[in-house]
């Protein structure tokens, strides 16, 4: 996968534990919006049940590892971090995988443009 592959804007479909199956997937926000720039630029929005959500910053491709470098933030502690998530690209859907220790979370996202 490289930068190219990612260009573009995304639609949240859902999300859920790493593993499951796309049907047991819940959309966690009434609305998503991810969007890769070809000048390396990220960002991220979500309309969720408990408020808002989103950064942007820049990204990089390594390997099927997403970079996303976070310059601003909803939250405070999230600008000067990297936010690393395994991609998987499979025609129109993306999916990323959060591998943490206290996160094994998959988004899955569907290319709208």
């Amino acid at each position: 996968m490289n930068k190219r592959d990612l260009v573009g804007s995304w639609k949240l479909l859902g999300y859920g534990p790493s593993g499951a199956p796309p049907a047991s997937r819940v959309a966690p926000a009434h609305d998503g919006l991810l969007i890769y720039s070809p000048d390396g630029h990220v960002s991220v929005s979500m309309a969720r049940t408990d408020g808002y959500w989103g950064y942007c910053g820049t990204y990089e491709v390594d390997g099927d590892m997403v970079i996303h470098r976070i310059a601003m933030g909803m939250k405070p502690a999230l600008p000067g971090t990297d936010q690393r998530r395994h991609a998987t690209l499979e025609g129109k859907r993306l999916t990323l995988a959060v591998r943490e220790p206290d996160a094994h979370v998959e988004l899955v996202w569907e290319r709208v443009a």
